[in-house]
């Protein structure tokens, strides 16, 4: 398993594919080079194509990081935000005097009782369907 490379990112499956289109050109000019001026050696073409698949993989790895680091800035200064606003509103809730905001109304909270009860019975009522 460890051969496999895992990534769900088709950008490098891409640029894979266009490496080996690469190297089967390649392969065509050494076969006749190799023809003329003797054998190649293997091991150096093998080191070539670790070489390009490693280049290749890095490529993609950078663009994806160059990609990610906006989103992780976005994303901590909103958690900056929430925590802040979530704060503030706990120190308003939490005044006597500004209880009457907070409070929710009597109709919601009965409208809410009813819906879930509502939601229960559904519930149940497909449990029972699917049993029968």
């Amino acid at each position: 398993m460890e051969d496999l490379i895992y990534t769900q990112d088709q950008t490098y499956l891409r640029e894979i594919d266009i490496l080996k289109e690469k190297h089967e050109n390649d392969e065509e000019k050494t076969s006749y080079m190799s023809q003329e001026y003797g054998k190649e050696d293997k091991e150096q073409k093998e080191a070539e194509h670790i070489l390009d698949a490693l280049n290749c993989y890095f490529t993609v790895s950078s663009r994806r990081v160059m990609d990610m680091v906006p989103m992780i800035i976005r994303h901590q200064m909103l958690s900056v935000l929430v925590n802040r606003i979530s704060t503030k509103l706990m120190k308003f809730a939490a005044k006597p005097a500004n209880a009457n905001h907070v409070v929710e109304d009597l109709g919601v909270m009965q409208k809410r009782e009813e819906l879930r009860d509502r939601k229960n019975r559904l519930l149940r009522a497909e449990t029972d369907l699917s049993r029968f």
